[in-house]
């Protein structure tokens, strides 16, 4: 974003809009082909900081801080149904938690998007934190994870409920990005991945799909068969008396 705005206005206004703005008559736009323009026409009816946000805009921004209004409008609308007096307590649960204003956390968790549509994962699991379901400890470990995972790559997450192997590339992401545990070591063969506690979550609230969240995944190591002790090579008296010579020589 606009270093300027970020540090000196766009903070402050994002937070209000959090807390305060009701854009659920924006029903029938489509999010991955409507321009900006016909979007922010809706931000002037948001009181305080709409027109504010509107004339930001309009001063002829980069891409990237299109962008950034685009995920952040997207973000506010997928929180209708939200009541001011929770949206409140939310903003300040965060800052007793990270020691910084909400407002500098929405921006820095919505610029680091890279698609809009995770703004609605975002603006769910704000609403699984408002209603219980899950600690903000954990709303931060699964705003962090939507970051780090591709897009493309959350329409996988369902096939891990079951233990599955490993499919690749697909597979190496999003362990690193803490939504699998590895469940089974196989030796020679593929290791097994199923959801982790984290991705489990991100499933249920984030992606707001029916599964019973298990916190007892763990992890397993095949048996090792004769097979697999006779594939491993065996050291001749030949190789074992070199090895102690040499140790000698050394």
């Amino acid at each position: 974003m606009n270093e300027s705005l970020s540090a000196q206005n766009i903070p402050y206004a994002v937070n209000k809009m959090f807390i305060e703005s009701n854009i659920n008559h924006m029903v029938s736009i489509n999010w991955s082909q409507t321009a900006l323009d016909a979007i922010i026409n809706s931000l002037n009816l948001i009181p305080i900081c709409g027109g504010a946000l509107v004339a930001y805009i309009n001063q002829g921004l980069s891409i990237r801080d299109n962008e950034f209004f685009r995920k952040c409008i997207r973000f506010i609308y997928e929180l209708d149904g939200i009541d001011i007096a929770s949206r409140r307590q939310f903003t300040l649960e965060i800052e007793q938690t990270v020691d910084d204003f909400s407002g500098n956390i929405f921006v820095e968790i919505i610029d680091r998007l890279d698609n809009i549509n995770k703004s609605r994962i975002i603006a769910n699991l704000v609403k699984a934190r408002i209603n219980c379901q899950i600690d903000i400890d954990d709303f931060f470990r699964l705003a962090s994870a939507v970051e780090r995972i591709p897009y493309v790559d959350f329409k996988h997450l369902e096939k891990y409920i079951n233990s599955i192997e490993e499919q690749g590339a697909e597979t190496s992401l999003l362990y690193a990005s803490g939504v699998l545990n590895l469940s089974s070591i196989a030796g020679n063969n593929k290791n097994m991945y199923m959801l982790s506690l984290l991705g489990q979550q991100m499933l249920k609230y984030g992606l707001q799909k029916d599964v019973e969240i298990n916190a007892e995944n763990k992890t397993s190591i095949k048996s090792i068969s004769w097979s697999d002790i006779n594939d491993v090579p065996v050291a001749s008296s030949e190789d074992i008396e070199n090895l102690f010579q040499e140790n000698i020589s050394n």
